[in-house]
């Protein structure tokens, strides 16, 4: 897993020996929550229906818990640091039971590609020119796409993106801005070396956070919340959405924070999305 800056971690969760973990106390009851100082996420709401749960896995067996957003019925916004060094993704639907669901699946010896609730990725794609040594300077793009088949379960939509110079007017100081992702719940759980407690990883919320300025090279948002109501550990690659004439958008993909106030961004305009969708397709 990438290591963390001076100022900002990486939010992506990691869980080590997936059929082995799996059955530890940590995961056992799923009876927490995700992102600090939030609320539970509906599943009837929007946030709900544009977002779902990342399992990934490495050469190693080693698996880690992300975030992300639909951007049509074939492909999810994730950040990049999530899958590299990745050999395998899970998307998994729902606002909670992500780690029970992902129990399920690699207890089977030969699970189906495509499940109820889950899609087994067919192709995981980073940014051209995305490198974890970038994780020392402050702008750089984190992002990455992850395609699957077999569609959207029902009730899921596509997330829908503000074009640049949309984004840009209501990107004004202070202005609330809504996180979400199935991340843990405190800094220090994130920081404590043991694992005999209950882990709050696997359900999705939601918080609140003001909108404090966008990157000097216009890559990167910097959100500051309150104390303790902030984005963490497996929240990477999740949303970050405005509400603009009672439509929600998605503004922002979350690539760092220091689990108490502040987060970092990536800031995805929809033009932005676009161009990494098709050339995404011209790869294939």
């Amino acid at each position: 897993m990438l290591l963390a800056t001076p100022k900002h971690m990486k939010l992506i969760l990691s869980m080590v020996a997936i059929l082995s973990v799996l059955q530890t106390p940590a995961f056992a009851g799923e009876t927490g929550s995700t992102i600090i100082g939030g609320s539970n996420v509906q599943a009837s709401s929007v946030i709900a229906r544009r977002t779902v749960a990342l399992f990934m896995i490495n050469a190693k067996g080693e698996g880690s818990l992300c975030t992300g957003s639909i951007v049509n019925d074939k492909t999810i916004l994730t950040a990049a640091h999530c899958i590299y060094g990745v050999k395998g993704a899970v998307v998994v639907f729902g606002t909670g039971g992500i780690i029970n669901t992902v129990k399920r699946i690699f207890a089977q010896q030969q699970p189906a590609r495509i499940g109820p609730n889950y899609r087994i990725a067919s192709k995981i794609q980073m940014v051209s020119g995305y490198s974890p040594d970038n994780s020392n300077t402050t702008e750089y793009t984190d992002l990455a796409l992850v395609s699957f088949d077999g569609g959207l379960p029902q009730g899921y939509e596509a997330a829908q993106f503000l074009n640049q110079a949309n984004t840009l007017k209501s990107l004004q100081a202070g202005s609330p801005v809504v996180l979400a992702g199935y991340g843990i719940t405190s800094k220090e759980e994130r920081d404590s070396k043991s694992k005999t407690g209950p882990d709050t990883s696997g359900t999705l919320r939601q918080v609140t956070v003001a909108m404090n300025q966008l990157g000097p090279r216009k890559i990167n948002l910097v959100f500051q919340g309150q104390i303790n109501k902030d984005a963490c550990s497996g929240d990477s690659g999740g949303p970050a959405m405005v509400a603009v004439n009672n439509q929600v958008y998605v503004i922002g993909v979350a690539s760092r924070s220091d689990c108490v106030t502040s987060s970092i961004y990536t800031w995805v305009p929809r033009e932005k999305v676009q161009s990494l969708v098709s050339s995404a397709s011209s790869a294939l």
